[in-house]
């Protein structure tokens, strides 16, 4: 049985491709419930929200992305492009 969440995520990169982005962040939000995906979903979701310049929800994920894995580069690169945006 394929697994959902990452059908949501598939989902949510369809409609991030046709600049859906309110549908998309529903989707890569939907994906977070499920915990063998959810720093994946996390990351597209804090990046899709970093790139319509939503930086304090982006924020918010990349630093919660650091909780679990304290190693992730990408969301250090963008905790400081974040920084030098605000």
């Amino acid at each position: 049985m394929p697994n959902k969440s990452y059908g949501c995520l598939n989902l949510g990169d369809a409609y991030k491709s046709n600049k859906e982005y309110e549908k998309s962040l529903k989707f890569y939000t939907k994906a977070l419930k499920d915990p063998s995906c959810e720093n994946l979903a996390l990351f597209k979701r804090a990046w899709l929200l970093y790139q319509i310049n939503n930086y304090d929800d982006s924020e918010k994920d990349f630093k919660k992305i650091l909780e679990s894995d304290p190693e992730n580069v990408k969301a250090y690169f963008y905790l400081g492009k974040i920084n030098l945006k605000l």
